[in-house]
């Protein structure tokens, strides 16, 4: 089933294409009326940025103008469409196997469809798309990611202030978060070690389900460093499981 009940998702080039990206992309600019500007961000599956440009194709057929986000983590997205006040969408299948990828849509506050994805899904059934005239098709644009999740980190170090810098293993699973969390634990003053920290799609380092088998690896360099804790992640950067001191799960 492609459509679930709060994503779009499936294997790549079996359940879900280039050509049915377009045309999930088509339904929700439909579902939109056209009228919208969209943020749109995507993990680091290898698969992510075709199935991106494929859906921003098809949405920006209908009128909407897109706004590509780039690699960054979904928390950090949703950030960014809060903050913006604009509807929005992220390409991810969360920790699922790397041969799987969706598609996420925001409101403009940032939160989830649920009900929302029965009728861009009707639409998408229906074929019943509202093109728009040659001369009013969405424009595409670019985001710098690095300037996003400057942003971010400067809002919540605004927020929460650190009492001491700590020691920090950070597990980042070849995942989105690679690019944004070493960044904002240094910049919140504290010492950080990383492992499996190169984005990279396959996840060659673990599975992108973070849990206490796939986490070993995290608990052993805990306690070799002799840090305070471990932090493991999943593939798009909106789950983490915490290592004690000792290397215990918490």
């Amino acid at each position: 089933m492609l459509f679930r009940a709060y994503d779009v998702r499936g294997i790549v080039n079996v359940e879900l294409t280039p050509e049915i990206a377009t045309q999930i992309g088509m339904a929700f600019g439909t579902f939109l009326k056209g009228k919208e500007e969209v943020l749109i961000g995507r993990d680091a599956r290898t698969s992510s940025e075709i199935i991106e440009k494929a859906f921003v194709s098809g949405l920006a057929s209908t009128g909407c103008d897109c706004i590509s986000m780039g690699l960054l983590p979904i928390p950090i997205a949703n950030f960014k469409i809060w903050k913006e006040k604009k509807s929005g969408a992220y390409i991810t299948a969360s920790h699922n196997p790397p041969e799987y990828n969706g598609i996420r849509f925001r409101h403009p506050d940032g939160s989830g469809y649920t009900f929302e994805n029965q009728e861009i899904e009707k639409i998408y059934n229906n074929k019943r798309y509202s093109l728009a005239q040659w001369d009013r098709l969405g424009r595409i644009y670019n985001l710098d990611p690095h300037m996003i999740i400057k942003e971010y980190s400067e809002f919540v170090l605004s927020k929460i202030k650190a009492s001491k810098s700590l020691s920090v293993v950070l597990d980042l699973g070849n995942g989105a978060g690679c690019v944004s969390t070493p960044y904002i634990f240094r910049e919140a003053g504290h010492k950080v070690f990383t492992i499996n920290s190169q984005p990279d799609g396959t996840f060659p380092g673990r599975s992108s389900e973070p849990c206490k088998e796939t986490l070993q690896d995290l608990a052993r360099v805990v306690k070799a460093k002799g840090a305070d804790f471990g932090a493991g992640y999943d593939g798009d950067g909106d789950r983490v499981i915490f290592v004690d001191d000792k290397g215990r799960i918490v």
